[in-house]
C-alpha cells in the first residue's frame, strides 16, 4: 500500500510521479492549458483526492470503475500498483494524448526515450562485433544476462545507480544473481537436459522443440535492445523458429517499449556505421516482413491496465499458450506475476505465480519490495548487509519456472490429515499453494487449520494460522467461514439459524465442499437441520455454475468430504 510509511511505495507516490510530472513538462513544447492540467494533477498527487478521468476515450469506463473502489482516497491511501498504473492514465489525459488536436498520439516521454536509445546503441556497437565472435553457447549466456542487466535503465524511477551498460560485462555479474538458472535456460533451448538434470527435474523438463518464444518487454534503451539481440540469437541459430514481443500500446512507465520504439530502433540499428551492427538492424527488418513473419510484435491494452496476470484476458492467454517459453522481463511483469502482494520472501514461486499458461523465465533486476523462491534466510542476511537491496537495482533474478501446477485433488490428498501444524514455513507455504489451486482447495486448508487433531496445534498458534489464511485469500463467502473456523477453534457453536442461513450463501458456489463442512462443524446440530441440508447438498441440490469451474475432476474429494461431513 501506498500508505505504509518508510515503504519503496510511498516514496514512489511522494517523490518519483511529481518529479516524472515535472520532467514531462520541461520536455514537451506544451500550451499553458495543458501545462495547467499536468501542474493541477501534481497539486492532486500531494494533497487532493483521487479524481476520475473525466475525458472520452474507450478506456475511461474500466478505469473510472475502478477508481470508484477508492472514492474518497488520496493516492497515499491505495495499493502501490494501482497508484502506479492509474497514475500514467491520469497523465496522459492531462496531455490530451488521446484527444484530437496537435498533441494527440504525442507521446510525453518520447524525448527520454529516444536519448536512451541512442545511448543503448552507441554502447553496443563497441562490443557487438566480438560478440558475434563468440561460440553460441557463450554468445547465448552473455546475450541473456545481457538483457536482464539492461533492464536497470529504468526511467521512471531515480533511486536505480546501476548502470543498465554493465549488461555487456555479464560475467562480473554472476554473483549479484540471487537465482541462476542459466545452465538450465541453455539446456532448455541446446535440449541437453540429458547431461545437467535429475531423473525427477527430466520428467518435468521434457525435451521439446522451441517452436515460439515470448517476450513479454520492459523498457526502451538498454533492455529493449538485447530483447531484440537475443530474439536473433535464438531465429539465426534455429533455437526457436518464431519470436512475439508483447509491448505497451500507450506510453506507460515512462520507458516502456512500444511497437513504434521497437521499429525505430531497429532503424538506427540498420543505418548504423558499423558492418556487423547494420546487419543486426537488417535481419531483424526482415523477421518483421510479411514473407517471414519471424519477429512479430503485439500489443493489448492490458499491458498498460492495472491488472494483474491472474486476470490475464483469454484472448492473451490463448495467444501465450501458444509459446514454448514467456521471457517475463522486468519488475512491473514480476509484480503482476505475484499479484503484487508481500509474499514470504521462501515462498515457492509456483505457489506465488498466476498460473500461467506455459513455462517461463523471469529476467528481473530487483527494484521492487517484494521477491519470492529465496533460500530461507536469505532475505535477512541481505537487509542485514544491505538495507535497500530489493530496490537498488543490484541483484537479478533468472529464474526458469516448468513446474507443473499440482491439480486439486492431489493437493488436497496431500495434506489431508497430515497437516505440518509444527512447521511455520511449511503451513505458510501450503496456505499460499492452496490459494492458487482452487477455491476449494484453499477452503480446505482452513479446514486443516480450524480442525486439527488433538494435541497438535493450540487455539493460539490455530487463529495466528487463520489470521494468515484470509491475508492470502479472498471469496464472496470467506468471511462468514472464517466466522464458522473462529468458532471451531474457540469451541462455541454459532446458533443453528445462523450456519444454515450460511449454508445457503455457501450452496450457489459449486464444489465448495469445504468450505460447507467447516460451516457444518461450527454448531451442534441438535434438531438434524443441518445434516437435512447436508443431505440436500449431497443429493445434488446445487444447480448453479461454480464461480471458477475447476479443471480436475473432483469426484473423489467429493466423496470424501461428504463422508467426513456424515
Amino acid at each position: 500500500m501506498t500508505s505504509e510509511l518508510g515503504s519503496f511505495a510511498r516514496a514512489t507516490i511522494v517523490e518519483r510521479k511529481p518529479e516524472i510530472i515535472r520532467r514531462v513538462i520541461a520536455d514537451n513544447a506544451y500550451p499553458p492549458e495543458i501545462v495547467a492540467a499536468l501542474e493541477a494533477f501534481r497539486d492532486e498527487i500531494a494533497s487532493g483526492l483521487i479524481a476520475p478521468l473525466s475525458e472520452g476515450a474507450p478506456d475511461v469506463a474500466f478505469w473510472n470503475e475502478r477508481q470508484a473502489q477508492y472514492a474518497n482516497k488520496t493516492w497515499l491511501e491505495v495499493p502501490w500498483y494501482f497508484a502506479e498504473t492509474y497514475f500514467y492514465r491520469r497523465l496522459l489525459e492531462a496531455a490530451r494524448y488521446f484527444q484530437p488536436g496537435p498533441w494527440q498520439g504525442v507521446a510525453p516521454f518520447a524525448p527520454q526515450k529516444r536519448a536512451q536509445e541512442a545511448a543503448a546503441i552507441v554502447q553496443l556497437a563497441t562490443v557487438w562485433a566480438a560478440i558475434e565472435q563468440l561460440p553460441p553457447d557463450e554468445r547465448f549466456v552473455l546475450l541473456l544476462h545481457s538483457a536482464l542487466w539492461g533492464n536497470r535503465a529504468d526511467l521512471s524511477n531515480f533511486t536505480v545507480k546501476e548502470s543498465a551498460h554493465r549488461g555487456l560485462e555479464a560475467h562480473t555479474e554472476r554473483d549479484n544473481l540471487l537465482i541462476d538458472d542459466t545452465e538450465t535456460v541453455l539446456a532448455f533451448f541446446s535440449q541437453r537436459i540429458e547431461r545437467i538434470l535429475t531423473d525427477e527435474e527430466k520428467s518435468v523438463l521434457s525435451v521439446e522443440s522451441v517452436e515460439e518464444v515470448a517476450f513479454i518487454n520492459d523498457n526502451v534503451g538498454s533492455d529493449s535492445l538485447f530483447d531484440l539481440a537475443l530474439a536473433d540469437f535464438l531465429l539465426t541459430q534455429g533455437w526457436a523458429q518464431r519470436v512475439v514481443f508483447y509491448l505497451k500500446n500507450q506510453p506507460f512507465f515512462v520507458s516502456d517499449a512500444m511497437p513504434e520504439d521497437i521499429r525505430l530502433v531497429i532503424q538506427q540499428l540498420q543505418a548504423a556505421p558499423e558492418p556487423t551492427v547494420a546487419a543486426l538492424g537488417h535481419r531483424l527488418h526482415n523477421a518483421l516482413l510479411p514473407t517471414s513473419y519471424s519477429l512479430l510484435l503485439t500489443t493489448d491494452p492490458f499491458w498498460t491496465s492495472c491488472l494483474s496476470f491472474w486476470d490475464l484476458p483469454p484472448e492473451l492467454h490463448a495467444g501465450l499458450s501458444r509459446a514454448s517459453l514467456i521471457i517475463l522481463k522486468g519488475d512491473v511483469n514480476y509484480r503482476r506475476l505475484l499479484d503484487d502482494r508481500h509474499w514470504p520472501h521462501h515462498t515457492p514461486v509456483k505457489h506465488a505465480d498466476a498460473n500461467f499458461p506455459r513455462p517461463y523465465l523471469v529476467l528481473r533486476t530487483l527494484k521492487g519490495e517484494i521477491a519470492v523462491s529465496l533460500k530461507p534466510g536469505q532475505a535477512e542476511a541481505l537487509s542485514a548487509d544491505e538495507p535497500d537491496w530489493l530496490i537498488n537495482g543490484k541483484r537479478g533474478i533468472i529464474q526458469l519456472v516448468r513446474t507443473p501446477q499440482m491439480d486439486e485433488v492431489t493437493f488436497i490428498t496431500t495434506i489431508d490429515c497430515k497437516f505440518p501444524y509444527d512447521d511455520e514455513q511449511a503451513w505458510q507455504s501450503i496456505v499460499i499453494q492452496g490459494a492458487t489451486i482452487s477455491d476449494n482447495a484453499a477452503f480446505m486448508v482452513l479446514y486443516e487449520i480450524c480442525r486439527a487433531p488433538v494435541g497438535k496445534a493450540s487455539a493460539a498458534l490455530r487463529h495466528k494460522m487463520l489470521e494468515f489464511w484470509a491475508t492470502q485469500y479472498s471469496h464472496p463467502i470467506s468471511l462468514i467461514v472464517v466466522e464458522a473456523g473462529k468458532a471451531i477453534i474457540d469451541q462455541t457453536d454459532l446458533p443453528m439459524g445462523t450456519v444454515l442461513k450460511y449454508m445457503d450463501r455457501i450452496t450457489p458456489y459449486c464444489g465448495l465442499y469445504n468450505a460447507l463442512a467447516i460451516v457444518y462443524f461450527a454448531c451442534d446440530d441438535i434438531t438434524g437441520e443441518v445434516d437435512k441440508k447436508v443431505s440436500y447438498q449431497k443429493n445434488g441440490g446445487i444447480t448453479a455454475q461454480p464461480r471458477n469451474p475447476p479443471d480436475a475432476e473432483l469426484a473423489p474429494f467429493e466423496r470424501s468430504i461428504r463422508l467426513r461431513v456424515e
